[in-house]
């Protein structure tokens, strides 16, 4: 992912060179031949549910509303720094795919494994 870092976010781009958060995760998996969901929501649904403490990198990360619907997805960096990799607008000061720390959010966290490795 981190080719892609400072690519321009676009609701509903899927990369190589604009991405959302969903298309972020789907572009960074198709690269190694696997294919997963489009959307968070479908992500988070077709994910194996992990604890914190089970997160390795690659592992998705969901925000999910007061619906019961995921939102935003990010991705374990498992660096060791508890950093994520996004594609976000809405959760950081600029609209691009960026590495960092977690951002703060006051929805529910839900965390997911897209493959079994």
């Amino acid at each position: 992912m981190s080719t892609r870092q400072g690519s321009p976010y676009v609701f509903g781009a899927t990369g190589p060179r604009t991405f959302d958060c969903s298309g972020l995760v789907q572009w960074a998996w198709n690269q190694m031949g696997i294919s997963v969901p489009r959307t968070a929501h479908n992500q988070w649904k077709s994910s194996m549910p992990l604890t914190f403490d089970q997160l390795k990198a690659g592992d998705s990360i969901y925000f999910i509303n007061s619906e019961g619907v995921a939102r935003h997805t990010l991705v374990w960096a498992g660096d060791g720094t508890g950093n994520i990799w996004q594609a976000s607008n809405a959760y950081a000061a600029c609209a691009c795919v960026m590495y960092g720390p977690m951002p703060f959010t006051r929805q529910r966290i839900e965390y997911g494994r897209l493959i079994n490795y």
